[in-house]
């Protein structure tokens, strides 16, 4: 039997002569079970023209419906691009303004009965969680080498490195802080070594499935900075692994104080600064001259994101609370909410400090009160004598690199200055941004090595695992992203491809461009077409719902992690800065975490109704602020306006504020553009600023979808949960309103489950939410064609039928594999077999003759599934009336849908398709060809046509 080596493929059938000895030794029962078998797999395999075609062996059993799910034909890759493709563009823009407005109550679905199988998750049999699993490295030798991390030197030999790697289940187990490695130095000396788990499977005692290894090396003799330089990690005696720390916070203990103790404690001197927690200040005046200010290392530590023998990180969160009044007006009663992630190294003068600034108070209580637009003066960091600030590339409006006294946002210059404080900053409500900054020693090599703007040791001592070929390895290979032994990239667990054909040393100069580029644009006068706005710099259009396939990536980072580049990681952190700039969703409540759907549920006023969220939320931001006779939850009513109100009447504005307001932040339905840059960060950097993110957008998008009506009286926001709820309730078995939206919130939502060291949240926000998700989407899936989506809108089609986009469901459909493979998998047997059959039916639906038509090499972009009125769907391509989708077929998204349908069921009809996506070449030959074109989403589609190519 020849097995394609990752677990979600099924085996290569059987030859009959093997069939009757097995069978003769096994039984009668089991005869009877691999004949039928046997069946399934002759009716999915076709003639063999098309194996030999494909080149391929003849494959075992699939669950294909029928012969029309595997016709298709035509060659060709469908571009995003209206000039290159010559057709019409994919549209990825919201219906209108009025479609991403509030519905009508009359126009929204009744909720569901409260007795209906959809108002509650459905009683499954107690979740059996799998014992702690064993250790994978039992059987392998002492000094196996198990990964190779690789970086480029900066300007110091000696240096904390870290890295991320995927492992195998077993490795790094909860509540044991040490795995059975350590890095090898480049003398050769075994290092103490620390592990931090940076994503999880979805069985907590299966551990982590990404670990960060961080360890104090030392450069090989020669090596200069720039150069690339390896380390090995090697399997050591787990006996002499030392446990790395502790998650327990001291009670009292500030962040200084446990910055500055245990086992990676810093150098004296930092040591030293860490004894004044209050001599490093952020400081800033609101419009009235009144000052404020938060000392992030004397507050009191929410979390210790990493706590080991190298290297510890504490993070804060507190309020700029007033210190003075200004000599006119009344001040604001709070200023800015600050994040702080601080960071020392085991002997070292280096102190690391990410800063994000929000004005997203969540009005939760009188101590976060939301303050609305905001003016402000600037504000400043100030560190003790003998220290100096830099930050990792120079923000709009920073000042003061390389000195003690650092400015974030500078004071405001311009024509409209007043006596006091002079010309002010616009802060939208709800607006937010970071700095990335480092405190070093003032003549430090660091300090030393600031030229101009820039800052040459950002991201230093970050590392990348390699691929290699290693026996006795799992896979045979080298613990690595391209290992399928182990599937860990991103939420939905992948594999990425290799690169090799295309010239890494090629691919990594590109990358040294596209940061220098980025890099250019975020220090450079302002270009006409994406200026700096005061402290912002906004990425894209200010329009939220942006047309096009710019930024719609299934898999970011994919070359940055095959490349093992340095400067492409410091580009997604330029990306995900200049995203932030331009989204105003901040909702934090005063312990510093995002305002959660638990925070605001509201009981019952009357019998017979369900408790409800006594608020609408729409893409992410309040709808209700400024609207009168529209609830007011969060307190934007009485948020104080003195301020506001006089810089306004006096036309004291800052010149860029119109232009600030301006942008949206990404909507629901193109969110996917802000959330891949912090993915791709927290996989491959274990960047706690990036996950937190991650986590306020999976809080946001609860607030949006969930099964509770949205006031007192029952009334049910129709974009939600229960409206969709009620839908299916009504028309069960047909399809029903979801899409690209919800596929990319269960993404985010995976993302977090993954990332989240918190059992209690996991399990809470499965078995509340999105138990309730999963048994939707079984419930509403078309009973005869597989497809899921089934929107009626007049944008598509005429507004004549019920529509399925190829996109959203591409889109959908990444979005469940990715909370299967994150929170369902080897948790919850019976809702994982209903999310494979869900996605196996609409992976059959994307390829079947009803959705791909003969010779035009993709699905059709949009097809109707039914009929306006609900009163009938289409099964098949003979019930598709003639106008019954568009005059052009999308493929842009479905690589990954094909390939992942493959290694679901094993059908071969997914690589026919995939070829004629791909071109008439042969479908690795055409993927490799098309280079790094569209790679984030024909990543997954490469990587398995490079193993069926190595193992056919």
């Amino acid at each position: 039997m020849c097995v394609l080596g990752h677990p979600g493929v099924q085996g290569i059938g059987y030859h009959k002569d093997r069939m009757k000895s097995v069978l003769v030794l096994l039984g009668v029962v089991i005869f009877c079970a691999v004949l039928a078998m046997l069946g399934r797999s002759l009716q999915a395999d076709g003639d063999e023209a098309r194996r030999k075609l494909l080149g391929l062996p003849p494959l075992g059993p699939s669950y294909a419906r029928d012969a029309n799910l595997r016709d298709g034909g035509g060659v060709g890759l469908a571009q995003p691009d209206v000039e290159e493709a010559g057709a019409k563009a994919p549209d990825y823009a919201p219906a209108s303004k009025t479609a991403t407005e509030q519905p009508a109550a009359s126009e929204v679905p009744a909720a569901p009965n409260p007795t209906s199988k959809l108002s509650v998750p459905q009683p499954i049999p107690p979740v059996q969680l799998a014992e702690v699993v064993d250790s994978p490295w039992v059987d392998l030798p002492i000094g196996q080498v198990v990964a190779t991390l690789e970086t480029t030197l900066g300007p110091d030999s000696s240096f904390a490195l870290h890295g991320t790697l995927p492992v195998p289940a077993g490795t790094l187990i909860a509540g044991v802080r040490s795995a059975p490695f350590a890095l090898r130095d480049s003398n050769g000396d075994l290092l103490t070594t620390q592990f931090e788990p940076v994503s999880r499977f979805a069985n907590p005692s299966a551990g982590a499935d990404v670990i960060e290894v961080i360890a104090q090396v030392q450069a090989a003799p020669g090596a200069r900075p720039g150069d690339r330089v390896r380390f090995d990690l090697v399997l050591g005696d787990p006996s002499e692994t030392k446990v790395t720390g502790t998650r327990e916070l001291p009670a009292g203990a500030s962040a200084a104080s446990l910055l500055a103790q245990g086992p990676a404690a810093p150098s004296a001197d930092l040591a030293k600064l860490l004894g004044q927690p209050a001599a490093i200040r952020l400081t800033g005046r609101d419009a009235s001259g009144a000052l404020f200010a938060f000392e992030p290392l004397a507050a009191t530590p929410i979390a210790t994101p990493r706590n080991g023998a190298v290297e510890r990180e504490v993070k804060t969160y507190g309020i700029m609370e007033l210190e003075s009044a200004g000599p006119k007006l009344a001040p604001l009663p709070h200023l800015f909410g600050v994040h702080a992630y601080a960071r020392v190294f085991a002997g070292g003068s280096r102190l690391e400090l990410d800063l994000r600034i929000n004005n997203g108070a969540s009005g939760l209580d009188q101590a976060s009160s939301p303050l609305d637009d905001v003016y402000f003066a600037g504000l400043t960091l100030d560190v003790p004598a003998g220290f100096v600030v830099l930050e990792d590339v120079a923000a709009p409006g920073s000042r003061g690199q390389g000195t003690e006294r650092f400015d974030l946002v500078a004071p405001a210059t311009g024509k409209k200055a007043w006596t006091f404080p002079g010309p002010v900053h616009f802060m939208p409500a709800q607006a937010q941004f970071h700095r990335r900054l480092v405190i070093v020693p003032a003549g430090s090599v660091e300090a030393k090595a600031v030229q101009g703007s820039e800052v040459p040791v950002a991201q230093d001592g970050l590392a990348f695992c390699v691929p290699g070929k290693s026996k006795g390895m799992p896979g045979g290979q080298l613990l690595s992203w391209s290992n399928p032994a182990t599937p860990s990239f991103l939420a939905q667990a992948q594999v990425l491809p290799s690169l090799q054909h295309l010239g890494i040393a090629k691919l990594r100069a590109e990358q040294e461009d596209e940061y220098l580029e980025s890099w250019l644009e975020l220090v450079a006068p302002s270009k006409a077409d994406q200026p700096r706005l005061g402290w912002a710099h906004p990425f894209g259009v200010a329009y939220g719902g942006m047309t096009g396939g710019s930024g719609i990536h299934l898999l970011e980072g994919v070359t940055v992690a095959m490349t093992a580049s340095r400067r492409g990681y410091q580009s997604l952190v330029n990306l995900h800065r200049r995203q932030t700039d331009r989204m105003p969703v901040a909702f934090y409540n005063t312990n510093g975490e995002p305002g959660s759907f638990s925070d605001w549920v509201q009981p019952a006023t009357h019998p017979g109704r369900s408790d409800y969220m006594p608020f609408s939320y729409f893409n992410g931001s309040t709808p209700t602020r400024h609207k009168p006779g529209k609830v007011d939850a969060f307190g934007y009513s009485k948020a104080p306006a003195h301020q506001r109100d006089f810089v306004r009447s006096q036309g004291l504005q800052p010149d860029y504020e119109s232009k600030l307001a301006a942008f949206q932040p990404h909507d629901t339905q193109h969110l996917i553009r802000y959330t891949r840059a912090p993915k791709a960060l927290a996989w491959l950097g274990n960047d706690s600023l990036a996950k937190d993110d991650l986590w306020l957008l999976a809080e946001t998008f609860r607030l949006e979808y969930h099964q509770l009506p949205n006031s007192s009286g029952g009334y049910v926001q129709g974009t939600g949960l229960l409206a969709a709820m009620a839908e299916v309730e009504q028309h069960p078995g047909m399809g029903f309103d979801i899409g690209r939206g919800q596929g990319w919130g269960l993404d985010v939502v995976a993302a977090t489950y993954a990332l989240s060291q918190d059992d209690s949240w996991r399990e809470q926000t499965r078995t509340q939410w999105l138990d309730v998700i999963v048994d939707l989407v079984a419930a509403g899936q078309s009973d005869c064609s597989g497809i899921i989506q089934s929107k009626g809108t007049g944008r598509w089609l005429g507004g004549k039928y019920r529509v399925r986009q190829s996109i959203e469901q591409a889109i959908l459909e990444s979005g469940l594999e990715a909370i299967l493979a994150r929170a369902y998998r080897d948790v919850d047997t019976g809702r994982a077999a209903d999310l494979d059959r869900i996605l196996a039916d609409s992976y059959r639906s994307m390829i079947s003759d009803l959705a791909w038509p003969k010779g035009n090499g993709g699905p059709w972009a949009h097809l109707a599934v039914g009929t306006k009125d609900g009163s009938k769907v289409f099964c098949d391509a003979g019930d598709l009336p003639d106008d019954g989708h568009d005059e052009y077929t999308d493929g842009y998204q479905v690589g990954q849908s094909l390939a992942r349908g493959f290694g679901l069921t094993g059908d071969p009809a997914f690589l026919e398709k995939a070829a004629e996506l791909a071109g008439d070449s042969g479908l690795r030959r055409d993927l490799e060809a098309n280079g790094l074109k569209n790679i984030a989403n024909l990543a997954a589609l490469l990587e398995l046509a490079q193993r069926v190519d190595l193992i056919r």
